[in-house]
């Protein structure tokens, strides 16, 4: 998954998909669309703005979001742990946990061997560059 992040305005997202080799647009309609068939959507994807947070611990982690639609009705709940420190600098959760309350389905991602500082060039983050990604 490829996600270019506006501050002002809605990512940009792309998807490759081995099977088809092809790289699929995610479009701004779909971002509340479910990623995958799982609970999380496309927009639950992305990079949180920590402009967007308020924060009461030095290391900028979420550890909860509980998501409402307009009428304040609570419909998911993400919760992260197992963080890890890379480079002495960027936390990363090791589990995220997305429970659907409408549904009560529950899906949980896993996520290791973060690498940072690799020597990606500017043409690794492109629709081409996505499909070279092995």
């Amino acid at each position: 998954m490829l996600v270019h992040a506006h501050p002002e305005s809605a990512d940009d997202q792309w998807l490759y998909l081995p099977a088809l080799k092809r790289v699929k647009r995610i479009s701004s309609s779909n971002r509340s669309g479910s990623f995958m068939g799982s609970e999380f959507a496309y927009e639950d994807m992305t990079a949180q703005a920590v402009e967007k947070f308020t924060y009461r611990r030095d290391e900028l982690r979420v550890w909860k979001v509980e998501y409402y639609d307009r009428k304040n009705a609570h419909l998911k709940t993400l919760t992260l742990e197992n963080y890890e420190q890379y480079l002495n600098r960027y936390w990363r959760a090791g589990v995220m946990t997305m429970v659907n309350h409408l549904t009560g389905k529950s899906t949980v991602l896993t996520w290791a061997d973060y690498q940072f500082r690799t020597d990606l060039e500017d043409r690794d983050f492109t629709r081409t560059g996505l499909k070279r990604v092995r």
